[in-house]
Parts: C-alpha cells; structure tokens; sequence
C-alpha cells in the first residue's frame, strides 16, 4: 500500500510540476526532467492527494448526492400535487357539465311549465268568458 501511495505521489509531482510550467510564463528553458522527490516525501505527498480526493471529494460528490435525492423528492411531490390537481380538475368539469345539463333540464321544464301555464291561463280565460255569457243569457 505504501508503494502505491508513493507512485502516486510521484505522478502528483509531476502533474504539479508540469502545471506549474504551464501557467507561469517564460519557463520554457526550464531542463524537461523533473527530479523525483524523496521516499517519505512521496509518501507525503500522495496522502495528500489521497486525502483530498478521496475525502473532501468524496464528501462533495455524498453531499451533492443528497442534494439531487431531495430535489427528487420534493419533484416527486410536486407531481403528486399537479396530478391530484389535474384529476381534481376533471371531476370539476364533469360536475360543471352535469350542472350545465341539469340547467338545461331545468330551463326545458320551465319553458314547457310556462306554456302549460299559458295554456291553463287562456283555457281558464274561455270558461270565465263562457260563464259570463251564460250569466247574461240568463239575465236576459
């Protein structure tokens, strides 16, 4: 294990190093080998990068993990929320086009209440002038 942790320190190096020349201008003539470090500074150097890879990226990728789990969550629940909402929506509308039949029963009765009425009312206007013609008949 510790032979590993050493290889990986020394590629850290190396990345650190070649970085390093990279971003600092006119370092170009600088010799292309770079010299290994040390056993124990190694060793050193790659828990370190084991530290912070594994550990505080580790703790990122769990927290952010989380995260997305909550969020997910929470959508979910919001999707409950939008399909009650919709089904509630269409029981809406089906009473609202049971009502709007039951009205239009209720103004159907109506029309054919009034006409009966009408026609009760002029039935009822004949008797009247019938009876007062047979008073008069009588009277006479």
């Amino acid at each position: 294990m510790e032979r590993l942790i050493c290889f990986c320190g020394q590629k850290a190096h190396i990345f650190e190093i070649k970085l390093n020349r990279f971003i600092v201008p006119n370092t170009s003539n600088l010799p292309l080998f770079i010299k290994p470090l040390s056993q124990e500074a190694a060793f050193n150097k790659g828990v370190e990068y084991f530290v912070e890879l594994v550990f505080f990226y580790g703790i990122l990728i769990t927290i952010a993990m989380y995260e997305i789990k909550s969020s997910q969550e929470v959508s979910s629940g919001l999707k409950k929320n939008v399909d009650s909402f919709e089904s509630e929506c269409k029981d809406a509308e089906n009473q609202i086009g049971k009502l709007k039949h039951d009205i239009s029963d209720c103004q159907n009765f109506l029309q054919q209440s009034n006409q009966e009425y009408k026609k009760v009312l002029s039935e009822l206007s004949q008797m009247n002038l019938k009876l007062n013609r047979m008073y008069e008949d009588k009277e006479i």
